[in-house]
Parts: C-alpha cells; structure tokens; sequence
C-alpha cells in the first residue's frame, strides 16, 4: 500500500477507533489515579506547570497557556504570549506564571483534598503569597488563583484577592 492510501485507510478506520477509545476513556478515567498518584499535589502542579509552559516539549506553544488565561477574566491586551515563563514552587507558590515582557505575573495555589494552612509566622500561607507577589512583581498587572476539585474558596481573610477556579477549568483546555 502507498502511503496515501494507508492514510486514506486510517482516516475510514478514524470513526471505530474513537468509538473503542471513549469506550475506555470515559468521563471517569484518570492518568492520575490509573498511576496511583491521585492525591500528589505536587505530580498534578508539574503535569499542569508543563502544560502551560509556551515553550513545552508538548509542542502546543501557548495554546493552552492562552486557553486558560481566557478562561479567568484578566486584561490580557499586550500580551506577549512566547515571552511567560512557568515557575514551580517559587517562594512555595505551586505555579507561578510569569511575563517580564508584558509585565503580567499570574500565582496559582494548588489544593487537592486540603485547604490553606498557616505558616510559620502565624499568616496563612496565601497571605504569604499575595504579599510576596506584591512585593517581588510591584508593577505588574497581577491575578492570584486557587485551583481545586471542585472550586473551594479560599479562606475569607484572602477571598477577595484570590479566585477560585476548579479542575475542570484545566481538563476542558486537554
């Protein structure tokens, strides 16, 4: 067979092969669980810190970073979207997404089945955060997220500085 007609052959082949595989994928299927690593905060926030990254080996450039972003109602006009870097547990900060180019930082706290704790001084920990983002990105235009399952809020004292956003946010952009 030449290589148009494998194709040709694949692409009739297409229908039956996504039927067989939402078979198996259902709405309930999870890589995560399927590896055991269900309740690893860390494993979902480099998972989702890679698939943000506009220069990832995934290949997507900044789809999903530009997905995403759409997704939670920021001002994002002058935005140089190749120019974000993704950081990983800066300060402790699960995510941090950040264009020195467009001035933008984005902070996301990731929560799987607890909730915010306090830190050593007393203040909780997206206090700590907030005021280290204030602080180190003075001049940027800036959006503090916390990503659960299923949207927790964030503690009443940083509420009303923090988003919450669940995680079908981030599986509607795969």
């Amino acid at each position: 067979m030449t290589d148009l007609e494998l194709l040709d052959d694949f692409e009739k082949k297409l229908p039956d092969i996504k039927d067989k595989l939402s078979e198996w994928l259902s709405d309930e299927f999870n890589i995560f669980e399927v590896l055991r690593i269900s309740k690893m905060e860390i494993r979902y926030s480099n998972v989702f810190a890679w698939v943000l990254g506009p220069k990832g080996n995934h290949g997507q450039k900044d789809f999903f970073l530009r997905g995403f972003l759409s997704q939670i109602n920021f001002d994002y006009s002058s935005i140089y979207w190749d120019s974000f870097e993704v950081r990983r547990e800066e300060n402790d900060i699960d995510i941090l997404l950040i264009s020195s180019k467009s001035n933008v930082v984005v902070a996301i706290e990731n929560k799987i089945d607890s909730k915010e704790h306090a830190t050593s001084s007393g203040e909780s920990q997206l206090t700590k955060y907030r005021k280290y983002v204030n602080s180190k990105y003075k001049d940027y235009r800036k959006k503090f997220l916390f990503l659960s399952k299923n949207g927790d809020e964030a503690s009443e004292d940083e509420s009303k500085y923090w988003k919450s956003i669940d995680y079908s946010l981030i599986f509607s952009l795969l």
